[in-house]
């Protein structure tokens, strides 16, 4: 079975596909499913209706992204809405936080423009991460999105004390992945660091 396929029969199995159902939500099952077969047979990263409201802008040229999430369902849409915004975004998407400040350490790589961190990962957490990050004099000024499923406060509080640019809970639908993250790569990431004050930390689906 094609990895596509095989990906899709995997959500519908884990009911992860009710997350990303997007404009299509008030579809019929049959009618909803027939779209993501087409979206899978095309390859196109986004579907008609999600594909509208992305725009290329200069300001998402040339910029590096890198994501530290252990999802890899997840890492994959993400890929997906990234790759609908611009192609010219480079992303690099990492498993783990051992792997992410491993990358981040190396020498010979250029740093990333803003980083996507989720805070629930094996090996090493994202508070450690971001605590690692925001103590090193090289990477202290690299933008940290935390991109997590988490709502609660005190990983809020905690992660914005720290040093965190942005808080995200990662989105319920497709097309609310696209409009947050959209709107973070549409901000003016030098007014939110060091870090922003406490009311204009969490960004969501709600507050665009």
């Amino acid at each position: 079975m094609p990895a596509r396929f095989l990906r899709l029969f995997v959500l519908l199995k884990s009911g992860k596909m009710a997350m990303y159902m997007g404009p299509d939500i008030q579809l019929a099952p049959y009618r909803f499913f027939a779209s993501l077969l087409d979206r899978i047979k095309d390859r196109s990263p986004l579907s008609v209706a999600s594909a509208e409201v992305i725009k290329e802008s200069t300001q998402t040229k040339n910029i590096r992204v890198l994501l530290a999430d252990d999802d890899s369902d997840d890492r994959e849409l993400f890929e997906e809405v990234i790759t609908g915004i611009s192609t010219q975004i480079q992303l690099q998407s990492v498993e783990d936080g051992l792997q992410l400040m491993t990358t981040l350490h190396a020498e010979n790589e250029r740093l990333p423009d803003i980083i996507f961190l989720d805070l629930n990962m094996p090996g090493k957490s994202g508070k450690d991460c971001l605590r690692e990050i925001k103590n090193n004099d090289r990477l202290k000024d690299v933008p940290v999105i935390i991109y997590s499923t988490s709502f609660n406060l005190k990983d809020i509080n905690d992660t914005h004390a720290i040093g965190a640019n942005l808080y995200i809970r990662k989105p319920n639908t497709f097309t609310g992945l696209i409009d947050v993250i959209k709107k973070v790569l549409s901000l003016n990431l030098e007014e939110y660091n060091p870090r922003p004050s406490r009311n204009n930390y969490f960004l969501s689906t709600d507050t665009i």
